[in-house]
């Protein structure tokens, strides 16, 4: 559950300047990839290399919230299953060849 900001039961006033700052430093680092993520796209194969999926192969779905986490699409018992994933955790595969 989300909680206001604040002291003894009421809220705190944040100086404009402040909010303006943690705006801009948000910002900064949604836009920062430090682990590569921007060389995905939805529907890109990728190889799992940990975690309990380790082994299998997926399909690239959508980066997460954090810089760190995405969502690979598996199939599991002949279904596609959603799975978030550390990027740690995958790679890109190469395409499939007929």
């Amino acid at each position: 559950m989300g909680r206001v900001l604040g002291y003894d039961d009421k809220p705190a006033c944040i100086p404009s300047p402040v909010i303006e700052e943690i705006r801009r430093r948000v910002k900064e680092i949604q836009q920062e990839d430090p682990f590569g993520l921007r060389q995905f796209r939805r529907g890109d194969r990728v190889r799992i290399t940990g975690g309990p999926f380790e082994g299998f192969e997926g399909m690239f779905d959508t980066r997460l919230g954090g810089r760190m986490r995405a969502r690979i699409l598996v199939e599991f018992l002949g279904r596609l299953t959603a799975t978030e994933l550390d990027v740690r955790y995958f790679e890109k595969a190469s395409p499939r060849t007929v």
